[in-house]
């Protein structure tokens, strides 16, 4: 049984009664689960009845215990009594613990603080539209005959070009002092990535093999080493070696090698079909961002750090996730970016806060509109993410909890009621 005390902001201090007859009842769970590593002498290890474990050790001996048996549950139903969504750990006091009067639990908790959110239907955004062009198909076309090109390597005089790889060794100074981690050796650069410093690649360009250079470039303002930005640097470079690549021509044979089209054209038009349905759903996700960003400007609440630091965990999750796909790990990711974990926290602060504030809305308004989902459409969305991960439904149901499932359709659900009301500007 759950008493609300008060709330106070978003600090919520209820009590929680169990009654004489279920904390006698969790004391026995809690010795039948302890038993067997107490030791009491005259008995054998794990035998000695409950009764002689409590006159040998003291009365409250599972006391303690009995109540970390039944508080999970307790809590949890507490908190769904008392329309609490709670976002941090308790802190419990026992104010009364006995046989004969049971427990009373004193709790205290941060909460999610409410949100009044109003005018949610018809929000105006402006016009969202993305469509595929015949350059886009024709980009998409040169990326592929990129990854099929055939590396080749040409004679010593051959002059390097964009779009070349020369393999190079390099060693860069300020004025006639070595910087660290500015030399490489046998360093594979493609030209044209721009993957060095902004005007180094272009200089490389025209060079053979064999041949030396000085190439003076100068550090971006805005470089993530505060101690180089701005400065101007010279590197001296060597070309140890030169490769080019052989393009494929792009015509019904191409097709037929890298697709199960026949002809150019058939796989033309799958490339932008497939395109515009990507399109399509972009156009979607931006909509549904310019809805929420509209709806979100009313909100005028203090976030608690909590909600706020568990944003930015779930940011840092999901950049995880993408980064190991290309098989970067976070901590790479880190370097590369040139970022430390404070920096991380501050830069993605506001962005945090603006999702929290979206979550909040979002749920508000799912409970306005008495928004659900059924049994039928929890069980589609495991089908559809089973199928999607390749995987069987027992084994997603394993990783995936029905109650987060349930959250996410609720959400999908009320994007959709307010992007469908959405009035275009």
């Amino acid at each position: 049984m759950a008493k609300l005390i008060k709330k106070e902001g978003n600090i919520a201090e209820f009590e929680i009664k169990i009654s004489p007859e279920d904390f006698k009842k969790a004391i026995v769970l809690a010795y039948n689960k302890s038993k067997k590593k107490i030791n009491v002498p005259g008995f054998r290890k794990g035998k000695a009845p409950q009764k002689v474990i409590e006159n040998y050790y003291g009365d409250d001996m599972f006391f303690e215990d009995a109540v970390n048996e039944v508080l999970p549950d307790l809590y949890e139903n507490a908190t769904l009594e008392l329309a609490l969504t709670t976002i941090d750990r308790p802190k419990i006091e026992t104010k009364e613990l006995s046989r004969e009067k049971g427990a009373v639990l004193s709790i205290k908790v941060e909460c999610a603080p409410e949100v009044e959110v109003k005018d949610y239907m018809g929000v105006k955004i402006p016009k969202i539209v993305h469509n595929v062009t015949n350059d886009d198909v024709q980009k998409e076309l040169e990326a592929l005959q990129n990854r099929n090109a055939r590396t080749i390597t040409p004679d010593d005089d051959y002059l390097v070009k964009t779009n070349d790889i020369a393999t190079i060794d390099f060693e860069g100074f300020f004025g006639k002092v070595p910087f660290e981690g500015g030399k490489g050796e046998n360093h594979p650069l493609a030209i044209g990535s721009n993957s060095f410093i902004p005007g180094f690649e272009e200089q490389i360009v025209g060079m053979k093999k064999g041949e030396k250079k000085d190439i003076k470039v100068t550090f971006p303002e805005d470089y993530h080493s505060k101690e180089h930005a701005g400065k101007e640097v010279t590197f001296k470079v060597e070309v140890k070696k030169v490769e080019t690549r052989e393009m494929p021509k792009i015509d019904d044979d191409f097709a037929q090698d890298v697709s199960e089209f026949e002809t150019l054209d058939e796989f033309k038009k799958s490339i932008k079909e497939r395109m515009q349905k990507e399109m399509d759903a972009r156009t979607e996700r931006e909509k549904s961002d310019a809805v929420i960003d509209e709806i979100i400007k009313q909100i005028d609440i203090d976030i608690p750090e909590v909600m706020i630091r568990e944003e930015i965990q779930q940011i840092a999750r999901r950049i995880e996730q993408s980064m190991a796909q290309q098989g970067i790990d976070f901590e790479t990711y880190m370097k590369i970016t040139g970022q430390t974990p404070e920096m991380f926290v501050e830069q993605n602060r506001e962005r945090a806060i603006a999702q929290v504030k979206a979550n909040l809305a979002i749920k508000k308004i799912a409970e306005l509109e008495k928004l659900e989902v059924s049994a039928e459409d929890i069980k589609k969305k495991y089908e559809e993410i089973a199928n999607d991960a390749k995987r069987d439904v027992d084994e997603v149901k394993k990783l995936i909890s029905e109650d987060m499932i349930k959250q996410d359709l609720i959400m999908s659900k009320t994007m959709d009621l307010l992007v469908s009301s959405a009035e275009i500007k």
